[in-house]
This record gives C-alpha cells, sequence and structure tokens, in this order.
C-alpha cells in the first residue's frame, strides 16, 4: 500500500528523487526531511564515490578562481594558516570518528 499522498500536480513530477522526497516530507508534515534523505542516500555511497565529490568541490573551485577574478582576490587575501585551522576544524571530527574507543 502506497502511503504517499495522492498529489495531482506530483503524479507526473519529473524531477529528482531528492526534490520530490523533500517537497512530499513537507507535504506530509515532516519537515524537510534532508537529512533523513541525506543519511539514506549515503549509505548507498561507496568509497570512491566521496572521492569524486571531492574532486568535484576541488574543480569547482579552481572554475571560481579561473572566471571570477575577484574570488581569487578573496583567497590570496587569507594567511595559509587560515586555511589549515579551519581544515584542522573539519577535519578533527573524523579523526575523532576513526580513532577506536
Amino acid at each position: 500500500m502506497d502511503t504517499m499522498p495522492r498529489i495531482p500536480f506530483l503524479k507526473n513530477f519529473t524531477i529528482s528523487g531528492f526534490l520530490k522526497n523533500i517537497i512530499l516530507n513537507y507535504i506530509r508534515g515532516d519537515g524537510l526531511g534532508i537529512v533523513k534523505y541525506s543519511e539514506s542516500v549515503l549509505k548507498k555511497f561507496k568509497w570512491y564515490d566521496v572521492k569524486l565529490a571531492q574532486l568535484a568541490a576541488i574543480f569547482a573551485t579552481l572554475t571560481l578562481i579561473t572566471a571570477w577574478p575577484d574570488f581569487l582576490e578573496m583567497v590570496l587575501k587569507f594567511e595559509w594558516y587560515w586555511y589549515l585551522i579551519v581544515a584542522f576544524i573539519f577535519g578533527a571530527p573524523l579523526i575523532k570518528k576513526m580513532i577506536p574507543d
């Protein structure tokens, strides 16, 4: 039995499953459900999917630096150690999870 509400305008909706689930969860009153949906999708990821996402982020940043000179100036304005501090802040929870109890 389908528990999704019958919504006429979403019957033949062709947007991605991500957006459709967000819209349906919002209509049902479950909030946006972005966290639940992203956790279910992340379980399907392999190690190389995460690496591909990292490479995509690197190349998107390089594209911004190349195509938008103001972004390049903003990036170069900071000293190198600020980037290192931010990397440690974002990396600390991951390292904490990798260390056994």
